[in-house]
């Protein structure tokens, strides 16, 4: 069970949720977790280096 788009994790958690998949939601849930944490990290990396270009 994969998702169509390896970024729609969240999705896929819902589906898999609805057919009574517990486990596999909490794996693709956690993969959604990750993938928002490194989105953000990802913000963050760009504006410190950002602040380290300024004069």
């Amino acid at each position: 069970m994969e998702p169509t788009d390896k970024t729609d994790y969240e999705n896929a958690a819902r589906q898999a949720l609805q057919q009574g998949d517990v486990g596999a939601a909490q794996v693709w849930a956690t993969l959604h977790q990750a993938e928002v944490l490194r989105q953000g990290l990802e913000k963050l990396e760009e504006a410190v280096h950002a602040l380290a270009m300024r004069p």
